[in-house]
C-alpha cells in the first residue's frame, strides 16, 4: 500500500483513554497464563533480523541519525522520486540510506500515473520508455538497487482487470532482464496474501517466461498473519509445479489498514510479526519490511520516521517499539526453538557462545488480554551459565502511540540457579500491546552499583541521580568537558582470579567517548555514548586480577561524536563474572 494511517476522525478523548488504560496496572486487565519455551538445543539457522526492513523510512533530514545508527537495517523500500515521500534516488537520502548497509528495493511505478493520467495499457510503448529511464538513471549515478518492483499492490490498482496488471508486469519484466540479465525482478506485492491469486500469477509467469526473482506479498490484517502458513503453502505448490522457488519476501507488515487503534507502534504485535518472519525463513523468507502508519497517502505533512520507531512530534526520540528493533539488533549468533501458544504471548530467542548472551522477545500482540508468563529455558549451553546459575534481566516496552518512550523499564533481574541445564521464571504480568526483552547471561558473580562506589576525577562535577529505568533506581553522570578528562571507581574484588568485565552505561545526546582501565590497563574498546536515551552494556572483555582487594576503573574521556553537544559519561552498574 501507499502509506496510510489511522483515520484523524479518532478524538481526543479515545486517545487520552487509550494511554491511561496503557499505564493502568496488569492487574486491572484479566490475566491468562501462558507458558514460552526456549530449547537452546535446537538450532535454527544464523540470525540475520529479516525482519529489520522498512518502508518509506529514512528521508534526506529525517528521522534523526542517532536513532538510525544503533539498529540493524536490512532493507529499505521505496521510489526513485517523489513529490512527498522519501526519494531514494536523491543523492542525500540514497547515501544516507546505503551508509545503513540495507538493500534498496525500488518501485518502478512511481510517477507513472502522475505522467500519463492511467495504468499502462495499449501499445505499453509509454511504460517500457518509463521503465527504462529509471533503470539509465540507476545506471548513470552508479545507484545500487537490490531489485525493482513492477507494481505496487496490483490487485487494488488492477481490481477487475488483473490480465491487465500480468501484462504490465511482463513488460516491465522483460525490460529490466534486457537491461540487466542478473537484476532482481520483485512481485506480485499483493496487497493481501491470498493463495488463487498467487497461484494464477505464477502459472502465468511460468507460461511467458517472467517468473519474478523474489516472490513478494504484504500481510496487514492487524492481527498475527500466518506468515508461516502462507510462505510453506506456496513453496510447496511451487514445487508441485515445476517452479523451483524463489527467495521470499513481505514487503509491508503491520501497518496500513489497522483503522483506529494504532498498531503501527505496537511493539507486542511487531514481535508476533518478527517471530513469524523468522520461522518463516526456512520456506524462503529472506526479508520482511515494516509498513508505514504514520501518514495517510501522499499527506504533505509525511516525515519519515523508520515506520513509527521514531516520535511523531519531531523524529528524533525514540518510540517503544524502537527499544524492540534496537534489541533485535542485538539477537546475534544462532536462532534458537521457541514454543508457545499461538496467538498469546509470542517470542523469537537467538543465542551467541561469542558474546555469551542470549536475547529473548517476547511479546503480548493483544489489546484485550494480558498475560502471566512462564519463561522456560532448557538445555541451557554452557557458556551462558556460571557457578550454576543464569542471569536473566528483563525490560518492558509499550505503545506509547507516537509519543516518546523514555528509555525502557527493569521488571525483572536476577541470578538463577540452574537444574539439569533449566530454568523457569513467571515474568511479571504483561500488559496489552506490550512486549518484554530478556537478556540471558552467565551467572552474576559480584555487581556493583556506581552510585555506591568511591570514586575521584579530573576536577569535573560528578553527581548521583535517581531514575526509573536504571538498575537498582539510581545511576552516576561524570560532567566531562574535553578529551584527557577521567572518573575513578574503586571496587573490591574478594577472589583474585579471572572475571568477564561489563558496565551498565546510559546513552545521551551530551554523551562522550571513553576508554576503561583498569588499575592503568587499557581494556577492551573505546565506548562511544551518544545516542538516544537507552541504557546498554559495554562488555570490556577479560579482566585477571592477580590479588584480591580494591581495584580501580577508569574511564579516560578519548573524543565526542560529531553530533553530540559535550562530553558526558554516565554510568549505572558494574559486573565481574568469573570466568
Amino acid at each position: 500500500m501507499m502509506i496510510k494511517s489511522k483515520k484523524k476522525f479518532i478524538v481526543l478523548f479515545f486517545l487520552v483513554l487509550t494511554l491511561l488504560i496503557g499505564t493502568l496496572p496488569s492487574a486491572a486487565v484479566a490475566a491468562t497464563s501462558t507458558t514460552v519455551t526456549i530449547d537452546y538445543s535446537v538450532d535454527w539457522g544464523a540470525a540475520s533480523q529479516l525482519a529489520s526492513g522498512y518502508l518509506h523510512g529514512i528521508g534526506p533530514v529525517y528521522p534523526n541519525q542517532k536513532l538510525i545508527n544503533s539498529l540493524a537495517i536490512r532493507a529499505v523500500r521505496g521510489a526513485p522520486h517523489h513529490a512527498i515521500l522519501p526519494s531514494l534516488f536523491d543523492p542525500t537520502t540514497y547515501n544516507r540510506v546505503k551508509a545503513t548497509g540495507a538493500k534498496i528495493m525500488i518501485g518502478t511505478y512511481y510517477g507513472y500515473t502522475d505522467v500519463y493520467g492511467a495504468k499502462p495499457g495499449g501499445n505499453y510503448a509509454d511504460w517500457e520508455n518509463f521503465v527504462q529511464d529509471y533503470l539509465d538513471e540507476a545506471t548513470q549515478n552508479n545507484f545500487d538497487v537490490y531489485s525493482w518492483i513492477t507494481w505496487n499492490e496490483p490487485d487494488l490498482q488492477f481490481s477487475g482487470n488483473l490480465a491487465g496488471f500480468y501484462e504490465t508486469h511482463r513488460r516491465a519484466y522483460n525490460v529490466i532482464k534486457a537491461w540487466n540479465p542478473n537484476a532482481k525482478v520483485q512481485a506480485p506485492e499483493w496487497a493481501v496474501y491470498n493463495s488463487t491469486r498467487m497461484k494464477d500469477f505464477l502459472t502465468y509467469c511460468k507460461a511467458n517466461n517472467c517468473l519474478p526473482d523474489i516472490l513478494s506479498w504484504h500481510e496487514l490484517s492487524g492481527t498475527p498473519d500466518d506468515i508461516e502458513g502462507h510462505s510453506l503453502e506456496i513453496k510447496n505448490w511451487m514445487l508441485a509445479n515445476g517452479i523451483t522457488p524463489m527467495p521470499l519476501s513481505v514487503t509491508e507488515y503491520q501497518g496500513p489498514g489497522n483503522i483506529g487503534i494504532n498498531q503501527g507502534y505496537d511493539p507486542g504485535l511487531s514481535v508476533a510479526n518478527i517471530a513469524r518472519l523468522e520461522r518463516s525463513q526456512k520456506h524462503g523468507m529472506i526479508y520482511g519490511l515494516k509498513g508505514n502508519d504514520q501518514w495517510q497517502g501522499d499527506d504533505p505533512n509525511f516525515k519519515a520516521g523508520l515506520d513509527e520507531l521514531a516520535d511523531k512530534n519531531t523524529l528524533a526520540l525514540p518510540t517503544g517499539r524502537w527499544y524492540l528493533y534496537y534489541w533485535y539488533s542485538k539477537a546475534t549468533g544462532r536462532k534458537v526453538q521457541t514454543s508457545q501458544n499461538i496467538n498469546q504471548v509470542e517470542a523469537f530467542a537467538t543465542t551467541d557462545s561469542t558474546t555469551k548472551k542470549s536475547i529473548v522477545l517476547l511479546g503480548n500482540p493483544s489489546d484485550s488480554v494480558s498475560y502471566t508468563t512462564t519463561l522456560q529455558l532448557n538445555n541451557i549451553p554452557s557458556y551462558l551459565q556460571n557457578t550454576g546459575k543464569v542471569n536473566v534481566r528483563v525490560e518492558s516496552v509499550g505503545n506509547t502511540l507516537g509519543l516518546e518512550q523514555h528509555g525502557t523499564n527493569i521488571v525483572l533481574d536476577g541470578n538463577y540457579t540452574v537444574s539439569n541445564n533449566s530454568v523457569s521464571i513467571t515474568l511479571p504480568t504483561m500488559g496489552i500491546d506490550s512486549a518484554y526483552i530478556a537478556r540471558i547471561t552467565p551467572g552474576t558473580t559480584y555487581e556493583y552499583q556506581a552510585e555506591s562506589l568511591s570514586q575521584t576525577n579530573s576536577g569535573k562535577s560528578h553527581n548521583v541521580y535517581s531514575e526509573a529505568q536504571a538498575s537498582g533506581g539510581s545511576g552516576t553522570t561524570y560532567a566531562a568537558t574535553a578529551v584527557g578528562d577521567w572518573v575513578r571507581y574503586t571496587v573490591n574484588v574478594p577472589v583474585a582470579g579471572t572475571y568477564n568485565m561489563k558496565a551498565l552505561l546510559k546513552k545521551e545526546g551530551n554523551r562522550g567517548v571513553s576508554q576503561l582501565y583498569v588499575n592503568n590497563v587499557a581494556k577492551g574498546s573505546t565506548v562511544d555514548l551518544y545516542g538516544p536515551f537507552l541504557y546498554f552494556d559495554a562488555d570490556y572483555g577479560n579482566v585477571t586480577f592477580s590479588t584480591a582487594g580494591n581495584q580501580t576503573l577508569e574511564f579516560r574521556v578519548t573524543g565526542k561524536n560529531g553530533l553530540s553537544s559535550s562530553y558526558n559519561l554516565a554510568f549505572d552498574k558494574f559486573t565481574l563474572t568469573k570466568q
